[in-house]
């Protein structure tokens, strides 16, 4: 269950007069009731009140002369500081929006990821499995040549024979690689296959990377 974030209280006090001032209840020039005056008007402390007043001042939308009270300065500072509450809000909704989309990513992942250990043996080196379609998993080495290449690129199936279904990285599962897929070190692979061919792939992955020179 998401937790609703209150606005604190001097902030709402704070958008209510700059709510009056737009809508010309308070007038440019006009003294406003001073701070005890407010808080019993709001039910709330001094303190709020002048942390709201404050605000209100930095934005100049008022004026606070010592011995004198509290002024308003600017219907159009009013205006300003009301569509920058506005695009705020607008940003923490987009925000609790991506948040709420990453852990939808999250949970499918998850789910993902469970539903493939089902079907796959966890182990670090390949085996296979009493399913009609067995299926086997190789660990890419550091130093196999594969690393930064994509798929199609080193021309797995080409020269193995072998099918790639899935890549396990880390915590990842990706599922049917395409071509532009990288390979890492530290992947898994998931294969099907002959026995010939995931011998032959087990033989490609573990293949170390050359600097033959000229």
């Amino acid at each position: 269950m998401k937790q609703k974030i209150m606005t604190p209280s001097y902030l709402s006090i704070a958008k209510d007069i700059a709510l009056k001032i737009v809508e010309g209840e308070l007038k440019e020039g006009q003294r406003i009731l001073g701070r005890s005056t407010l808080a019993a008007t709001y039910n709330t402390s001094s303190e709020t009140i002048r942390r709201a007043l404050h605000l209100l001042m930095d934005m100049k939308v008022v004026d606070i002369k010592p011995q004198s009270g509290i002024y308003i300065r600017s219907v159009q500072s009013a205006k300003q500081y009301l569509n920058s509450l506005q695009n705020e809000n607008q940003l923490k909704q987009l925000l609790e929006s991506l948040d709420d989309m990453k852990k939808q990513y999250e949970d499918l992942n998850e789910r993902m990821l469970s539903t493939v250990k089902e079907i796959v043996t966890t182990r670090y080196s390949y085996q296979t499995s009493d399913d009609y379609f067995p299926t086997y998993r190789i660990l890419i080495p550091q130093q196999s040549h594969l690393c930064l290449k994509m798929i199609g690129e080193s021309r797995f199936w080409q020269n193995t024979g072998a099918t790639i279904i899935a890549i396990q990285r880390k915590n990842n599962m990706i599922l049917s690689p395409g071509p532009y897929a990288y390979f890492y070190g530290g992947d898994t692979l998931i294969l099907v296959g002959t026995i010939a061919q995931i011998d032959a792939a087990k033989n490609y992955v573990m293949k170390e990377e050359t600097n033959d020179s000229i």
